[in-house]
């Protein structure tokens, strides 16, 4: 009885670990992170409304670029999400230019998150 309770317990921190929380206009700024075999591209976002964008290959910068951001509150349960305008991704099957709306998350560890493609667990993560 008490290993089938240990068990469910565990599942429940599993699960609830899992889950993320949404994170206030004061705590965005920072330097987000997404590496991807030998590339990494690094995103800071500035509190003065303005962003950096840097595309690494092999440890060299390749490009470098910055842009606006802006915080947007919707009116439907508390979500938020900023928009990263004239946003280019550097890795290849994501690769565009324009606009990127995207909802930052923090989990309960507190880790902020960019995701791009949550379903394979691709975020950039604050570093």
């Amino acid at each position: 009885m008490t290993r089938s309770l240990l068990l469910i317990f565990l599942i429940f921190i599993l699960a609830v670990a899992g889950c993320s929380r949404g994170v206030d206009k004061a705590e965005l700024p920072g330097r987000y992170e997404f590496s991807l075999d030998n590339m990494k591209q690094q995103v800071t976002i500035g509190a003065d409304g303005k962003y950096s964008n840097a595309l690494y290959r092999g440890g060299a910068l390749v490009w470098s670029e910055q842009g606006v951001w802006t915080y947007y509150e919707a009116a439907k349960k508390g979500r938020t999400e900023i928009m990263l305008d004239k946003f280019r991704f550097g890795i290849p099957e994501y690769a565009s230019g324009g606009s990127w709306f995207v909802v930052p998350e923090k989990t309960l560890t507190g880790v902020k998150a960019l995701c791009f493609d949550p379903d394979l667990n691709r975020c950039f993560r604050a570093s």
